[in-house]
């Protein structure tokens, strides 16, 4: 029964030595205030990547272009997210990591 089965990636290997890396890359970046309030985009945007990426060696039907579901929603996503990341780059102070001041309410 099993003897027919092609070898296959250890993709779930790859992707625990993915998550562990990023956790430690991540971790370092929030200690040193790299990219304040955008490090869950980093994260997403790096997930999507990788996705992507691992997706070719995946065993799975392709859709249109030669790319799978998952690719094509990796490419969403990281769309999605980089467009999220440039709106809120304003937003975030480089060096404080601190939302701006706001504008005071008005009054009726």
């Amino acid at each position: 029964m099993w003897r027919n089965q092609q070898p296959r990636h250890p993709t779930q290997i790859y992707e625990s030595i993915f998550h562990a890396t990023v956790a430690v890359v991540l971790f370092v970046f929030w200690r040193k205030h790299i990219f304040p309030g955008q490090l869950i985009k980093l994260y997403i945007l790096a997930y999507a990547g990788y996705r992507f990426l691992t997706e070719m060696i995946r065993p799975e039907p392709q859709l249109w272009a030669g790319l799978t579901g998952y690719q094509w929603a990796c490419l969403v996503i990281a769309g999605v997210f980089a467009v999220l990341w440039h709106r809120d780059a304003d937003i975030f102070s480089e060096e404080t990591g601190e939302l701006p001041e706001t504008q005071p309410a008005m009054k009726n």
